[in-house]
């Protein structure tokens, strides 16, 4: 029979560090991306709204899952409600756009949607709302 094959010596193992007793405050924390910028803009500066950043950001948040979850007409609401204190809150006109195509409603959703500002919003939402036979196009 051939002789075994010379063993190879294999780096010494390093022990890891035992973990810390608990994980460091910043964890799971979002941290800073130029495509996910939070609205931290104070309530007064965007029209002199009602609360600040904070409530804005929970309004928000509540709207998107509602949307989420499927209830297109709480999340209309709610982002109506949104639009009444800042009405040029881009997410809020998206959401109040689909959610009235979803519904079947395209008066409403033509309504939002010639308010929305950029471009790329508008093609992405005339596209969704083609998918349910409402057509946004100009």
């Amino acid at each position: 029979p051939p002789p075994p094959p010379p063993s190879i010596p294999r780096p010494p193992v390093r022990a890891r560090p035992a973990p810390a007793a608990s994980p460091p405050e910043d964890v799971g924390r979002r941290t800073f991306s130029p495509r996910f910028v939070q609205p931290t803009v104070a309530a007064e500066s965007i029209g002199g709204a009602k609360g600040g950043a904070g409530e804005l950001r929970e309004r928000i948040a509540a709207a998107h899952e509602l949307y989420d979850h499927a209830d297109y007409e709480g999340a209309r609401d709610a982002a109506l409600a949104v639009l009444r204190d800042y009405p040029r809150q881009t997410r809020m006109l998206r959401i109040v756009v689909s959610s009235s195509c979803l519904m079947g409603e395209p008066d409403m959703a033509r309504e939002y949607f010639d308010k929305l500002a950029s471009r790329k919003d508008r093609v992405q939402m005339a596209r969704r709302c083609a998918r349910y036979g409402v057509d946004l196009q100009p």
